[in-house]
C-alpha cells in the first residue's frame, strides 16, 4: 500500500512538473502600457518560450509602430530548475538597439524580466484592448 501512494505521488509530482514547464502563452504590458508583448512557444526548438511585440501604445515609439508590431521582442527561453523560471534566453533592447541575455519569472499576476546587462522589469497582464497591431 506504502509504496502504491509513493508511486502515485511520484506521477502527480511528474507530471505537475512537466505541465509547470510548458510555454506560457499569454499578453503582458509595460506598467505604463506603452508595449505588449506575447508570450508563446518559440517556432523551432521544442519546449523553449519567445514573446512577439502586438501592441504600441506609446507617443515615442509610434513612428515606429508599423516597424516593432510583429517583431521578437525575447527569445530562446528554456525551463529553469525553479517553477515558473525560464533562463538562457536572449533579449532585443529597443533602447540600445542590443541584445542581451535573458531570464524571465512567471509570478502569480506578473512576469519579472531579469536582463544580462543588471536591469529587470516587471511586466503585468494584458487585455486585449492593449493589442493595437494587425
Amino acid at each position: 500500500m506504502t509504496s502504491k501512494l509513493l508511486s502515485v505521488a511520484l506521477l502527480v509530482a511528474a507530471t505537475q512538473s512537466a505541465i509547470a514547464k510548458q510555454p506560457p502563452e499569454n499578453l503582458w504590458t509595460t506598467p505604463g502600457g506603452e508595449l505588449s508583448i506575447l508570450t508563446t512557444p518559440c517556432n523551432g526548438p521544442q519546449n523553449t518560450l519567445c514573446a512577439v511585440i502586438v501592441g504600441v501604445n506609446s507617443k515615442d515609439l509610434s513612428p515606429w509602430k508599423n516597424q516593432l508590431c510583429g517583431e521578437p521582442l525575447m527569445w530562446g527561453l528554456k525551463p529553469g530548475r525553479s517553477s515558473g523560471a525560464w533562463i538562457n534566453g536572449t533579449v532585443f533592447d529597443l533602447e540600445s538597439q542590443k541584445q542581451y541575455p535573458l531570464k524571465v519569472d512567471f509570478l502569480k499576476d506578473a512576469m519579472r524580466m531579469t536582463v544580462g546587462n543588471g536591469r529587470s522589469m516587471t511586466w503585468v497582464h494584458a487585455s486585449k484592448s492593449d493589442v493595437n497591431c494587425k
